[in-house]
């Protein structure tokens, strides 16, 4: 039996392997997600340059978007080395941030009691826990308000879907079984959740994106993406959706995609 020393090189070699061979495997989802990392760009150059229609700059909002740039970008990597349970831990604040930037648009007093949590935390709670989070400035809000607590329930806890999800039996002889769980997703669960993910990522930043140019005056007009995405990769969530309910609920619930096939 490998000692504890033995165990982690063989894990950090695994994970190592995982990586080359999804990008080998997935090569669309290494440049859809290259195209939505740029995207992050453009929404930074909203608010370093954006005023709102009283000459009020909002450049308070910017490390939201940075954080949601930094988490989007570490759940990539845990994506592309088949741990898509890490890969939406990961992307948890980069979703409540962009649920926060809705909030503090909607009314600047919800930054103050952001900021003063410790102090007045029944406000809080109404105002950023569950569908308090959901606003009326950030497009789509509920919709992934929805996502954020499909993540808190399948991903956050031991709950019975995450116990469940990697446990294997395995037949070692007639009377004896072998219990394991599995620290990494098997192919076609990489592929619903590379898919989810991409999808909903750029639904979050699209959101964002039409926000910013409705609050900043004389910018540019929002210019969605999720068109070219489901565009490119519609044939693929489809053909996964197909295969079982499981993946098709991952793409609807997790991932926003729509219209697509029963199992």
């Amino acid at each position: 039996m490998p000692d504890g020393s033995d165990t982690i090189l063989e894990f950090s070699s695994a994970v190592e392997r995982n990586g080359r061979i999804y990008l080998l495997a997935r090569p669309y989802a290494f440049h859809a997600f290259a195209g939505i990392n740029e995207y992050f760009d453009r929404l930074g150059r909203r608010l370093q340059t954006g005023y709102d229609r009283d000459g009020n700059s909002h450049v308070g909002l910017l490390p939201f978007v940075l954080l949601m740039q930094r988490q989007a970008l570490n759940a990539f990597e845990m994506l592309a080395t088949f741990r898509s349970y890490e890969a939406w831990v990961l992307l948890r604040p980069c979703l409540e941030s962009a649920l926060i930037i809705g909030k503090w648009v909607d009314d600047p007093g919800n930054a103050v009691l952001w900021d003063d949590k410790r102090n007045r935390f029944e406000e809080f709670k109404k105002a950023y826990q569950g569908k308090g989070l959901q606003s009326r400035s950030l497009p789509q809000s509920a919709k992934i308000q929805a996502v954020l607590s499909r993540v808190n329930d399948e991903f956050m806890h031991p709950n019975p879907s995450y116990y469940r999800r990697h446990t294997r039996f395995e037949g070692m002889g007639e009377q004896d079984l072998f219990l394991k769980v599995e620290f990494f997703d098997d192919n076609d669960d990489s592929e619903a959740h590379s898919l989810a993910f991409l999808h909903v990522l750029v639904v979050i930043v699209d959101a964002v994106d039409e926000l910013f140019a409705k609050l900043f005056v004389g910018q540019a007009g929002p210019a969605p993406q999720v068109t070219t995405v489901e565009r490119e990769l519609r044939s693929r969530a489809d053909s996964i959706a197909a295969k079982h309910e499981l993946y098709r609920r991952v793409l609807t619930e997790l991932g926003l995609w729509d219209a697509l096939p029963a199992a």
